[in-house]
């Protein structure tokens, strides 16, 4: 972590190197789902044009600051290891504009109606 994120060039090649499995691995486990439904999960949509093969994208967002703690308190990084990964991304305004839906997980809108209402705007 300490190369790639301090490496925009190493970060490349990684990226290179993991996004063909991970979408791989996808696509097959997608095959054999038999819901109406499929969401994939990803930090990094935009960045690697993943957008084009979904349909829509919704975006779950949060204050900065309590993005930066949570991950600061699972995963044992310090403030600034935490912003320099937050630095490879597009910037939370960039997500906003092209989300399909919005999921706003900042401890004040209780997640599940929200979610509920998203599933319900897909029937339309």
């Amino acid at each position: 972590a300490d190369l790639v994120f301090n490496s925009t060039q190493a970060l490349n090649q990684l990226n290179e190197i993991i996004h063909p499995a991970v979408r791989k691995d996808f696509q097959n486990w997608m095959a054999s789902q038999q819901g109406q439904i499929v969401f994939k999960e990803a930090a990094i949509i935009f960045e690697h044009g993943l957008e084009q093969e979904l349909d829509a994208v919704w975006v779950v967002d949060a204050p900065a600051e309590l993005r930066i703690a949570r991950v600061m308190s699972r995963s044992d990084l310090t403030r600034k290891q935490v912003e320099q990964r937050i630095a490879n991304q597009l910037s939370p305004a960039t997500y906003l504009s092209k989300a399909a839906f919005v999921i706003q997980n900042d401890d004040l809108h209780p997640i599940i109606p929200q979610l509920i209402h998203a599933l319900k705007s897909l029937e339309k």
